[in-house]
């Protein structure tokens, strides 16, 4: 008598991880905040919100550097910080994004550097020109995972640190995971606009593209706000993931966020589940992120996912309109959420908080006469 078991293999993928301060923030965001007694309490919350999985998947927003290494006074976090990520389960971490070269090349070393100290594994760092993947075997499955980053969203230069995401680059990636026979291919991009609850078209068009050609999955981040999910031709696409952890919450939208469940059984991937979180303003709260109610999250998943299956059977001259309209409304709504946001703060905030912002606020005047 034979019996075959048949093991599963859990994957959590969460959005935007930014431990540092922006320029409004500086005093009282993450960066300031942390400390060894708030990385033993951001440590408790963050396991709590994310669960066990074996590998939790995240994308770190920023640098992590001692003050003495960091070339200017925002948008790096503190070392200790990994910790968090550690001791929480976070356990594979995108670095090609638009913030993580803010300190320069050195600065993203020193972060790398970091990171592997503490046994993270690392996705989208440049490997002999070329994206490294990512390959995991466990139980008789192999996943092959890389990650990339769109350098059209980027402020600061990226001194091939992160893999630039180009169709040529992915496909050649594609190329190169499947001579190594994996059963599950992910690809992970730091992509589109910030704000829209929809897809451009040009990452429908690369994401569907990749599975026709192989590809199992797609998860992405950036905006800033959860996008749709689309299941395509046996593969799953995931627009957008939203924010995980940020300093300042700047809008409802700003302020949710959501993690994306895998489960992988027989060298496929058997089920997807979604859940949601809502990201804590560091000016008012000491936990970083807390649980969504189920039914709030589905209900505001469902209305995203309806809207965007709505607008699936337009031409593609038609979505490009839809979506140009949209880019350019939530853009305008968004820009007036930040004002209203810091007036809010100025208003409500502590004194000693309240000071350091009208202080931050000046500083920013200075900076653009």
């Amino acid at each position: 008598m034979s019996v075959d078991i048949s093991f599963m293999i859990k994957l959590t993928f969460i959005g935007d991880i930014f431990p540092a301060d922006e320029l409004f923030t500086c005093g009282f965001g993450i960066k300031s905040k942390t400390n060894e007694e708030n990385v033993r309490r951001w440590t408790k919350n963050v396991t709590e919100i994310v669960g066990e999985a074996d590998y939790i998947i995240g994308n770190l927003e920023s640098p992590l550097l001692d003050d003495k290494d960091a070339a200017k006074t925002t948008f790096y976090g503190k070392p200790i910080f990994a910790d968090v990520l550690k001791d929480s389960g976070i356990n594979v971490l995108n670095i090609a994004n638009n913030h993580i070269t803010e300190h320069g090349a050195e600065g993203f070393q020193n972060t790398v550097t970091t990171l592997r100290k503490k046994g993270l594994l690392l996705l989208g760092e440049v490997e002999n020109g070329q994206s490294g993947i990512l390959s995991i075997r466990q139980e008789g499955t192999t996943i092959c995972m890389s990650a990339f980053c769109d350098e059209r969203i980027c402020s600061v230069d990226n001194p091939s640190c992160f893999a630039s995401l180009t169709e040529d680059k992915v496909m050649a990636t594609l190329e190169r995971m499947k001579d190594m026979y994996p059963d599950v291919i992910i690809f992970v991009f730091h992509w589109g606009n910030e704000y829209v609850h929809l897809p451009s078209p040009d990452q429908r068009r690369l994401a569907k593209k990749l599975i026709d050609e192989g590809a199992n999955l797609v998860v992405g981040h950036h905006p800033h706000v959860v996008l749709p999910f689309e299941r395509y031709h046996g593969g799953y696409i995931i627009y957008s993931l939203g924010n995980f952890c940020f300093d300042d919450v700047q809008s409802d939208h700003f302020g949710i966020g959501m993690m994306a469940h895998i489960n992988i059984q027989n060298k496929a991937i058997d089920d997807i589940s979604f859940s949601g979180l809502l990201v804590q303003d560091m000016a008012f709260c000491d936990d970083l992120v807390k649980p969504m109610n189920k039914k709030d999250f589905d209900g505001y998943f469902s209305q995203i996912i309806d809207n965007y299956d709505q607008l699936q059977q337009l031409s593609e001259e038609a979505y490009r309109d839809v979506y140009t309209k949209a880019f350019i409304r939530e853009h305008k709504k968004e820009r007036i959420n930040m004002r209203m946001n810091l007036l809010k703060k100025v208003i409500d905030l502590r004194h000693q908080h309240k000071t350091q912002l009208i202080k931050n606020i000046k500083n920013y005047i200075l900076k653009q006469e």
